[in-house]
């Protein structure tokens, strides 16, 4: 049996989306620009902000109650985790870009002066 040329391009196809899969980088996060997202599976994802890594979840968290108070329950047919609340906090995150840059150059000068 031969491998033919075509066989070899595709498994290594295969293997560089295998590879992409496993430490995939997404676009922007909550379509903010200059922002990536790397997703990790079962660990917690990064966000690459000016090649400084920061920990997704936790910068989400600190968004996440003021989105509900001010968002979510002002509008109850938001529920949580259905497509409309994902939706809705891709908007919220993106309208606050500005404050979301200003919070990571802050964490990023803190843990330069603690250093």
């Amino acid at each position: 049996m031969k491998i033919s040329a075509e066989d070899i391009r595709k498994a290594t196809n295969d293997l560089k989306e295998a590879k992409r899969k496993q430490f995939n980088t997404l676009p922007n996060w909550h379509g903010i620009p200059k922002i990536k997202f790397i997703y990790r599976g079962i660990s917690d994802p990064l966000i690459v902000y000016h090649r400084k890594c920061f920990n997704a979840t936790k910068v989400e968290d600190i968004f996440l109650n003021d989105f509900y108070e001010n968002v979510v329950q002002k509008n109850p047919s938001i529920e949580k985790n259905n497509d409309e609340f994902y939706d809705a906090f891709d908007k919220y995150m993106y309208d606050r870009q500005d404050d979301i840059r200003d919070l990571l150059n802050k964490t990023f000068k803190n843990r330069r002066e603690s250093a």
